[in-house]
């Protein structure tokens, strides 16, 4: 591990690197298996992510939720996947969290949910518009039980909406 720690006399060690690890590869999630692992390691990391911004969000956390939810709303109305947007809300929620683990876990996947996202674009405009409406109401459901403190309705609502992602993803289903 030559080239991950620097000496400064009289200051210490200090990390300068880390190893690159599978998550860092651009194409980490290669198959349907290594899919259905990412939507199970989402369900694990997401939902407790959800439970804890219920209960321990502030009021200007609501607003960043919401922003976000609005901001994928916009992009929808006008045509757009909103894969990066979507992901943004996902990022505001484990912020709220608190929990900086958390958050590192949802960061990693980010290149998985972007490549998900993109594999699920091989769909009709009739199917687009639904997927919109129900991505919509999904993140409505969990911001109102996050804005209510409920964190059992968070990781239920929560784990709703990941599931449904991966049914319209892998299964092509509303």
């Amino acid at each position: 591990m030559e080239g991950l720690v620097t000496s400064r006399q009289g200051a210490g060690l200090f990390v300068i690197g880390r190893p690159t690890t599978a998550l860092d590869a651009p194409n980490f999630v290669n198959n349907v298996s290594d899919l259905t692992a990412l939507f199970d390691f989402r369900l694990l990391i997401e939902t407790e992510s959800a439970a804890l911004a219920a209960s321990k969000h502030s009021q200007g956390d609501i607003e960043h939720i919401e922003e976000k939810s609005r901001v994928l709303s916009n992009v929808f109305r006008n045509g757009g996947q909103g894969t990066q947007e979507d992901f943004d809300f996902h990022l505001q929620i484990a912020k709220t969290s608190g929990n900086k683990f958390l958050l590192s876990s949802v960061l990693a996947l980010q290149t998985g949910v972007v490549f998900t996202a993109k594999w699920g674009q091989q769909t009709p405009d009739a199917s687009k518009i639904m997927h919109s409406q129900q991505v919509k109401q999904e993140h409505a459901d969990i911001v109102e039980a996050i804005s209510s403190r409920d964190d059992a309705k968070a990781r239920a609502a929560m784990g709703h909406h990941i599931e449904a992602s991966r049914s319209r993803i892998l299964y092509g289903q509303p």
